[in-house]
Order: C-alpha cells, then structure tokens, then sequence
C-alpha cells in the first residue's frame, strides 16, 4: 500500500518574534520580583483592544 504524505513548510523569520518579545517588555515591569504584576496590566490591555470586538459580536447575537 502506498502512502502519501504532504509536508507543509512554515517559514519562520526572527523578526515575527522580536515583535512579541517587545510587546511582551512593553507590557511588564522591569525588575524581576515585579514581572508577576505586570501580567496582569498586559492581560488587561489584551482586554480592553478585544472589546470592541465583544461589542459587534453582541449586537449582532441581538439581531
């Protein structure tokens, strides 16, 4: 019996993941004892960019 396979080749480039490294020292505190604080102000920003979100899909579950 013959198998096929198809591989799919995912390019990855340094430049996609300084992006999140930098959102990531944007949104925490600088010392190391402080980082577990900051979490939660970037949760919080992650929050407040996904509700206008929530708002459309809340209208239209009204329709």
């Amino acid at each position: 019996m013959l198998q096929c396979y198809v591989i799919q080749k995912v390019r990855l480039y340094s430049s996609y993941f300084k992006l999140h490294v930098r959102w990531l020292h944007l949104g925490t505190r600088i010392t190391y004892l402080s980082k577990l604080i900051g979490m939660p102000s970037l949760a919080a920003l992650f929050g407040l960019m996904a509700s206008p979100l929530r708002g459309q899909r809340k209208r239209c579950s009204k329709r």
